[in-house]
């Protein structure tokens, strides 16, 4: 696999890291800068004598009012511009692009320096313009008793989810990987509850074709149709095996695999496998599969620790933190409202497929809700709008 996406190229990645002596080595709770302010029953200690522990710690040896001065220097007041304009975020709002702010015109910082050279940058060529920023309420939960989480007690997870795309081998691709959403996800939980944070419209179209009975209500996604699904990260293989009727896919594979002689590592389950037992590059495309052949590319974008400003709330994760703009497919008959069926095999209309909506669709392929013609119908979405209601 890495000869093929020539992955071992990547210089914008990471060592390999082991997540749970990353939280061992981060985790604020071993820190003796806090297990000094503590005592034996975890309560703090007064002032001046974790002041005191820390000055041992540091091994140095300031008096209190020195070190009085060296908390007055290091204040986070000494960063400001005078007069400068305060850009206010609204975290309560959702947004699609940067605050834009006035840089000032006498100020001696080397990045507005370095911005007022460039001169004018168009916003459709930085990275994060399509990205919706979506809004967290920290204080919600789905019960009044969800556990809360302490900051600095718990992993937390960046993941980054690619929409799929053709790849040629051996051939210079003009389209990359676009990034769908990201995901915050805790280490104490599993690739399961990480599988099922994942969205994608190839879950959520209809199993069969309703061109015979478009009007029908009885409609089987395929999410609940086929459950199975594959992750492959760093050699092994993890397999979704929660249903009596899933597939193990990676067992096809390292049969093929060993037909040609390769290693491609071994197996196990995602249920049962923990993201803080993972060890991982930063950055990294790794591969989900579901659906057969739909295959996805993701990555460990970001790894630290839970803070305050965090929502707190256990329930809350895997917890979707922003979305790529959605180019949606409308009806190419009205070219008006957005598509709701797709027809393949339609020898009525000039394209195949061909995509409808609901109105253009029953209006012009059935009379009397009989079908006209020959052809097969699918329901149709590239939204995937049931993604949408379940996190509002």
């Amino acid at each position: 696999m890495e000869k093929i996406y020539r992955c071992g190229e990547l210089d914008y990645t990471s060592d390999l890291i082991c997540l749970r002596d990353f939280f061992n080595d981060a985790s604020l709770q071993h820190h003796p800068l806090v297990t000094g302010c503590m005592d034996s029953e975890g309560n703090k200690l007064p002032d001046n004598v974790c002041r005191e522990k820390m000055m041992n710690t540091m091994g140095s040896a300031l008096t209190d009012s020195e070190f009085s001065d060296l908390e007055a220097i290091c204040s986070a007041d000494h960063f400001k511009i005078p007069d400068s304009q305060q850009v206010q975020f609204d975290f309560e709002q959702q947004h699609s692009m940067y605050v834009k702010a006035k840089i000032p015109t006498d100020s001696e910082f080397e990045t507005h320096k370095k911005i007022k050279s460039r001169g004018r940058i168009h916003e459709r060529h930085l990275k994060y313009t399509g990205t919706v920023w979506l809004v967290t309420k920290k204080n919600s939960g789905k019960n009044s008793d969800d556990t809360v989480l302490t900051p600095g007690s718990a992993l937390l997870v960046v993941v980054r989810v690619y929409a799929p795309f053709r790849h040629n081998i051996g051939k210079r691709n003009h389209r990359i990987a676009v990034g769908c959403q990201e995901i915050l996800v805790l280490g104490s939980q599993t690739l399961a509850d990480l599988r099922d944070s994942f969205s994608c419209s190839a879950d959520n179209i209809i199993c069969q074709d309703l061109s015979s009975n478009p009007f029908s209500k009885s409609k089987e996604l395929a999410k609940d149709k086929y459950k199975s699904g594959l992750f492959y990260l760093e050699q092994k293989f993890y397999d979704d095996m929660r249903h009596e009727s899933n597939i193990e896919y990676s067992e096809q594979i390292l049969k093929w695999a060993k037909e040609k002689h390769l290693n491609l590592g071994g197996r196990a389950r995602m249920e049962d496998t923990r993201i803080i037992d993972l060890t991982v590059k930063l950055g990294y495309p790794y591969l989900y599969q579901h659906q057969g052949n739909c295959e996805h590319l993701f990555c460990f974008s970001d790894v630290r620790l839970i803070h305050q400003s965090d929502v707190l709330k256990m329930s809350r994760y895997p917890l979707l933190r922003s979305l790529s703009r959605q180019h949606s497919r409308y009806c190419m008959l009205c070219g008006h409202y957005l598509a709701k069926w797709v027809t393949v095999g339609n020898a009525r209309v000039p394209h195949d497929p061909c995509y409808f909506c609901q109105a253009c669709f029953i209006s012009y392929n059935y009379i009397n809700k009989r079908k006209i013609g020959d052809f097969a119908a699918y329901p149709f979405s590239d939204t995937a709008p049931e993604f949408f209601v379940e996190r509002k």
